[in-house]
């Protein structure tokens, strides 16, 4: 048991910080929906699911496959941190790219697309990332938490004074970007805790290459399970209208809440996982296998919890024509098992 101590301090830091985040983040989304009201929060959702399905192409996959390879070739991190990072940056372009296209040729969806585009516009911001998972791979992350919660306090407080004020639906998405670009400017700024410097930048593009190898399975996974996540939304504005979407994505984002748990611990593991690979494999497989026996029971208890009070959780907290979401959260939150399984 000694050598899940470091992991579990890292994953208390790690769940502090996204348990946070996921539960103010849940409280805005509250605020957010009485204020716009079921058919602009429809519309509101429709841009933030169809930002979400073109996310994946930002960071390539590359996440756990960098926080494997930083932990394996330790005499190598200098040219992984900014091969990394020169990957992800171009992904980044890309994916603006990307949404300045569907921005372009679907003139009849621009109240969605437009908002999709002002979120890209902080996508760069979000390479430095690349700092933070280096800091979970070196078992770090309370190094980072606080600073990068200040940060996101500070972008839900805007969020709150758009809300305030009154302001127009376009201010949340520019909320959103702001959010991106200050975490990028504090991980910059927070180099040092991982001992590299841009001074010493070494960029080797042949493991440029090795690394988008390797990612671009988990790529295509990480695509396909966000489409798995947010095309009914987009099916659901495209054949019915946004007040079906305001209603569904209560629905959804109740469900989200609960995908903090096996994230945290994932993410946590990883380095220790690589450690016991290389000694044993029978021994990685049955962690492997304890670590998803987890998964399933956690989120048994989560169904069954959420099948008994539904109606009385969203009648407390949202307007009453939110009331039809109740039903929508019986059956949705049961997927949370197969896609626990699935991360």
């Amino acid at each position: 048991m000694r050598r899940y101590i470091d992991v579990f301090k890292n994953s208390g830091w790690l769940f502090i910080d996204r348990s946070l985040r996921s539960l103010v983040g849940f409280y805005i989304s509250i605020k957010i929906a009485n204020y716009l009201g079921v058919t602009q929060f429809g519309t509101y959702n429709l841009a933030l699911s169809l930002f979400a399905i073109i996310l994946p192409f930002a960071s390539l996959g590359l996440n756990n496959i960098f926080i494997r390879e930083f932990v394996k070739n330790s005499s190598k991190r200098n040219i992984t941190f900014f091969s990394s990072l020169t990957l992800k940056l171009i992904g980044s372009f890309i994916t603006i790219l990307i949404a300045l296209i569907i921005y372009i040729i679907f003139p009849s969806y621009q109240d969605v697309s437009k908002l999709t585009l002002i979120m890209a516009i902080g996508i760069p911001f979000l390479s430095f990332d690349i700092i933070e998972l280096s800091l979970q791979a070196l078992l770090k992350s309370r190094k980072i938490v606080f600073i990068k919660l200040i940060a996101f306090i500070i972008s839900s407080i805007i969020k709150l004074m758009v809300i305030y004020l009154q302001m127009s639906i376009s201010y949340l998405a520019w909320a959103i970007t702001f959010d991106f670009i200050l975490s990028g400017i504090i991980l910059f700024s927070s180099m040092k805790l991982i001992d590299i410097n841009f001074r010493d930048m070494q960029i080797d593009f042949s493991r440029v290459k090795e690394l988008f190898k390797d990612s671009f399975p988990l790529l295509l996974s990480g695509f396909m399970i966000t489409i798995y996540m947010r095309i009914d939304q987009l099916m659901l504005g495209y054949y019915i209208d946004e007040q079906a979407v305001g209603i569904y994505s209560i629905a959804v984002r109740f469900t989200e809440l609960w995908y903090i748990i096996p994230t945290v611990l994932i993410s946590s593991f990883l380095p220790k996982f690589t450690e016991i690979k290389k000694k044993s494999n029978l021994l990685f497989f049955n962690e492997i296998q304890n670590l998803y026996k987890l998964f399933v029971l956690i989120s048994l208890i989560t169904c069954l919890f959420i099948n008994l009070f539904s109606t009385i959780i969203i009648d407390s907290l949202f307007n009453q024509e939110y009331n039809e979401a109740s039903i929508y959260l019986n059956l949705l939150i049961w997927s949370i098992v197969f896609t626990n399984l699935g991360m």
